[in-house]
């Protein structure tokens, strides 16, 4: 019976990983989308979002909703 206990834990804990390994990509492939569609950012700028955010994932991914969103989405607002 424990190997039973023992086989659903990993099975449940193999799905929680997956899970958020899917909920973190679909973030990332989100924010790209958003960069993309961004019409207030320059080609250069898109791409060098594009590349913080592939390469650093979650935080680079965060760090464009925070800061990089356009101007009108920034939180951290600057005299524009």
């Amino acid at each position: 019976m424990n190997l039973l206990t023992d086989s659903f834990a990993y099975s449940l804990f193999t799905w929680i990983v997956w899970l958020v390994i899917a909920a973190g990509v679909s973030f990332v492939i989100y924010t790209l989308m958003l960069v993309y569609q961004d019409k207030t950012l320059s080609t250069s700028q898109k791409w060098t979002w594009a590349i913080i955010i592939v390469c650093l994932h979650i935080p680079g991914a965060l760090l464009y909703i925070l800061l990089g969103n356009g101007s009108s989405g920034r939180i951290c607002k600057g005299k524009d």
